[in-house]
């Protein structure tokens, strides 16, 4: 028969007492081993009862003590409060303040609960402190070999620092007494005061206390394991009245072993506060070791996929999907949202109990994204404006994404600002028609009220609407960050809004949203520290590895080592051993256990396996049944992709087509990617340019070269005039604003920008200064167009009637002859040694440039008005590479008849290729392409 050992004791006790309970109190280490043992107590009973008292040790401390048990940012601000008080010359804001505090708190939090002597220990910090400050005289290696033996940090002067490093230890006792006493007289307390109180009045055998402790016949303590002083002095007290009573779960030959630290406290425990009735030695829940498997797995999110299998199994063996005997255990509580989200649809109900820290949750990156919009907003002719990417950032949050509209106004306010290139969007313009977003697009400050005040109004009524359409979890977290906003309302602080949400953040990263309900159904899902006294048949362990299970975090404390040994308060070797402890205990009872590891080896992570499955294979020669899951990883192999088949739809699309050297350079690159953007008419996603990239730059160049040259249009053009224009650079950045602000759209032009700008008008003046120095007889007599669209028919050999298309950056004369000119402020492409490479997949880029010339010729060599060509062999067709400009370095070909003829003849197999209905649409084989491709996604690449 199944024997869990709260069933244990439930059984004991029924039977012992014949199931009259109510002079009992059973204590327990938390809620849920609680409402365990009153299930199994339901289970035990043949009749109806009166149910005895049942608690937890927490709460037990705190109704004794009679004291109100303070949240943790009240105390924080209770603390800072004191602190200014009693250290002279600390000037620290709270927020800096916070984790010091917290750090103190957990210190006095030891102190009270091991009832150190606080003036004692503060003194000897104070001494060791002022013995490491005075060595400032010797060597490093002096220095070190001192600190080695004495186990200290010795460090150098360094005037007003010093003073208060020391001055803080003079301190120190009097801040804990100076916080105690400030509690004490608000009724208020942490919960080391609790304990501590109640252990002192035991002491000096209260009597109000001692009635209160004589109101159950029994009080029985069942599943602890590492009773600090107070406890220990409760324990004691009730010993002496005859009332106390112990169970300790110490089953396993791993628990008991004195070799294993899970076994610290148990010698003492059980000698000291032995059992009166003491249990029957059961066998498990199933008689026999627990079948082990260790699954290394190279993956964090990975482990809880793999959850989902074991789960499923379960289900299909046990034919039920009420899983109330399993029990999922996460040491690392990042992974409780990956594991909700791959656990089977079968797999119902499911009970959480563990805190999920609200510094990760959808809520804490909601507001950072409202406090960087609040940070960054600027106020323009009077009127509120926020910068795009906050705006955006928010317009992508899952909270906007509460119904279909606010969705669809979300999409429309990001694609107007993307498309008009808007830099700083006004309030009023981003709040229109949704009540969400006018609250949240609005300054936070009011004229009228404080500044804390008004962001604390601000945020509670931003959080209160987007609660209304949130989820049961989301309903939780956002109702965990609004207690921490009341909170720090009723703190009374006065601070600027920055400040204020700076604290914010300060304060969430130490805040937990506990997961709680009534775990009597279902799978259970738990910290190591909830799974105290309580046993399953089946338990999943995730990340066993070590540094997380155990951790390797110790508790910052600014006790020394050797202090806190001294004066009896927790080290990290009494971790070790809790954590030794809730590992064995938990498997002890169990028939199957899977423990995961992530075997990934990145940063901090070493990959390494816990060294509890090495103390369980080699320690005590159980069989661990090892399983690694590897994925498969394809190397630089690229993933083929179907063709896919020109439909009639298809060709008749390709037939009214005006073909561009863009769209031939993409068929010859990778006809999938033409497929993609010219047939199914697939756009890159468009975003906001708010500073000069690549294209940007080179769009701002073209613009000021044509400015430059519209005035020579038909007319001749001099030499002189172009040297005094290149020279006018007052004209020049004139113009390159104008392009700034008709051509990019761009309403202001600062940092980077205008770093760009002069780049950019110092290019177009060595342009001109390039013209300006052209050979005699060779010097341009006249610009005939510049960035004018011409199209040409073309027939093709298969009987094809196309239309060709390009956008000509100037078309000019020099010299006599007719030249065709284009600007590049990218790399060279200019490469062919015989026209065939042009229209080759695997060389046809290095010729890209010297293309888009010969097709820009064959367009203009049909026309019969200017700009014509008489003769391609009396055609010049340049490059302009800005990157050259200072080194002389213009690319320039005249083609031969015979080059001509070959590029059109080419050029019309290309085009019937195109067309062919038998030519699928095709992925690039090399993966060339791909690289700045849009599309990859579509192609799994």
């Amino acid at each position: 028969m199944r024997k869990e050992f709260l069933r244990s004791v439930a059984e004991q006790f029924y039977s012992l007492t014949g199931g009259d309970l109510r002079g009992y109190c059973f204590v327990f280490p938390n809620r849920r081993s609680s409402l365990f043992f009153r299930r199994y107590l339901g289970e035990t009973v043949r009749q109806p009862v009166f149910s005895p008292a049942i608690t937890n040790i927490n709460d037990l401390f705190a109704g004794l003590s009679g004291l109100h048990s303070l949240d943790r940012i009240t105390l924080l601000h209770r603390l800072y409060t004191v602190y200014r008080e009693k250290v002279a010359g600390f000037d620290e804001s709270f927020d800096d303040f916070i984790y010091r505090g917290e750090v103190i708190l957990s210190d006095f939090d030891d102190i009270d609960k091991y009832m150190a002597d606080a003036a004692g220990l503060f003194t000897n910090i104070r001494d060791l402190k002022e013995i490491e400050n005075r060595y400032d005289y010797l060597t490093p290696a002096q220095r070190e070999a001192i600190a080695s033996f004495w186990k200290v940090v010795i460090p150098c002067r360094e005037g007003r620092k010093e003073q208060l490093f020391l001055g803080m230890w003079d301190s120190m006792y009097d801040i804990y007494t100076g916080l105690r006493s400030l509690l004490e007289s608000r009724g208020e307390a942490y919960e080391g005061m609790i304990y501590r109180s109640v252990a002192e009045r035991l002491k000096e055998d209260d009597p109000d206390l001692l009635r209160v402790l004589g109101r159950y016949e029994q009080t029985v303590f069942v599943g602890l394991n590492a009773p600090n002083r107070c406890e220990r002095t409760l324990f004691e007290m009730l010993q002496r009245m005859g009332r106390g009573d112990f169970y300790w779960d110490y089953y396993g030959e791993a628990v008991r072993d004195p070799a294993n630290k899970s076994s610290l406290f148990m010698e003492d425990n059980v000698s000291r506060y032995p059992s009166l009735h003491p249990l029957q030695e059961d066998g498990g829940l199933c008689g026999e070791p627990p079948r082990i498997e260790a699954v290394s797995i190279p993956s964090a999110v990975g482990q809880t996929k793999y959850v989902h299998d074991i789960l499923q199994r379960i289900v299909s063996e046990e034919g039920s999907s009420d899983l109330f005997s399993t029990a999922v255990l996460l040491p690392d509580e990042q992974l409780l949202f990956p594991l909700l989200n791959s656990l089977p649809e079968e797999v119902s109900p499911v009970n959480v109990t563990m805190g999920y820290p609200l510094a990760h949750s959808n809520v804490s990156s909601f507001v950072t994204a409202v406090a960087s919009l609040q940070d960054r907003l600027r106020l323009r002719d009077g009127k509120v404006c926020f910068y795009w990417r906050d705006v955006l950032a928010l317009l992508a949050h899952p909270y906007i994404g509460g119904s279909q509209t606010l969705q669809d106004r979300a999409k429309e306010l990001r694609d107007n600002i993307i498309k008009s290139n808007t830099i700083y969007p006004e309030a009023g313009f981003l709040s229109e028609g949704q009540p969400l977003l006018g609250l949240i697009f609005q300054d936070a400050a009011k004229a009228d009220t404080s500044a804390s005040e008004a962001v604390s109004e601000y945020l509670r009524s931003i959080l209160d609407t987007v609660a209304e359409g949130a989820d049961r979890i989301d309903k939780e977290f956002l109702m965990g960050y609004s207690r921490s906003l009341n909170l720090l309302h009723s703190l009374g602080i006065d601070m600027r809004k920055d400040t204020y949400f700076r604290l914010l953040r300060r304060l969430e990263a130490s805040v937990s949203i506990p997961f709680s309900g009534e775990p009597l159904d279902g799978l259970q899902i738990m910290g190591p520290l909830e799974i105290r006294a309580l046993d399953f048949e089946n338990l999943i362990i995730l990340s066993v590895n070590e540094g997380t299970f155990p951790s390797r975090n110790t508790a910052a404390s600014m006790i020394p080592y050797n202090l806190r040994r001294g004066f009896g308060l927790p080290t990290y070797e009494f971790q070790d051993s809790i954590s030794a402890y809730h590992f064995y205990r938990s498997i002890c009872r169990a028939r199957r256990v899977w423990l995961l590891t992530d075997s990934r080896g990145d940063g901090l992570r070493s990959g390494e396996e816990s060294r509890y499955i090495k103390q369980l294979e080699y320690h005590y020669g159980l069989p661990v049944e090892r399983r690694t899951v590897s994925f498969t990883i394809t190397g630089n192999s690229l993933p083929q992709v179907a063709p896919v088949p020109k439909t009639p739809e298809h060709l008749e699309t390709l037939r009214g087509m005006t073909y561009s050297n863009s769209s031939l350079q993409t068929w010859m690159g990778c006809s999938m990617r033409f497929y993609y953007q010219y047939i199914l008419g697939l756009k890159e996603e468009e975003d906001l340019s708010e500073g000069v990239d690549n294209a940007a730059f080179g769009t701002l160049y073209h613009y000021v070269m044509r400015r430059l040259y519209e005035p020579f249009i038909g007319r001749p053009v001099d030499r002189d005039t172009l040297k005094k224009m290149a020279a006018d650079t007052g004209h020049m950045a004139a113009l390159v604003d104008e392009g700034f602000h008709e051509e990019l759209g761009l309403k202001e032009i600062n940092g980077r920008n205008r770093i760009a700008g002069a780049l950019v008008a110092k290019l177009a003046s060595r342009t001109l200064e390039v013209d300006a120095g052209r050979a005699e007889g060779d010097e341009i007599n006249s610009i005939v167009a510049l960035e004018e669209n011409y199209t040409a028919s073309f027939r093709t050999p298969g009987g094809h009637n196309l239309r060709l298309r390009g956008i000509f950056d100037r078309v000019d004369r020099v010299g006599g002859r007719l030249r065709l000119v284009d600007y590049k402020t990218g790399g060279e492409h200019f490469t062919c040694r015989d026209i065939g490479e042009l229209f080759q997949s695997d060389t046809h880029a290095g010729g890209s440039h010297f293309f888009q010339l010969l097709l820009y010729l064959l367009i203009l060599s049909g026309r019969k008005e200017e700009p014509k060509v008489d003769d391609v062999e009396n055609v010049l067709l340049e490059i302009y590479y800005t990157r050259n400009l200072y080194t002389g370095g213009q690319s320039w070909r005249t083609p031969l008849r015979s080059e001509y003829d070959e590029f059109t003849e080419a050029l019309g197999f290309l085009l019937d290729s195109i067309l062919d209905p038998d030519e699928p649409f095709r992925a690039c084989e090399d993966g060339a392409a791909c690289e700045y491709c849009p599309f990859t996604a579509l192609c799994n690449r």
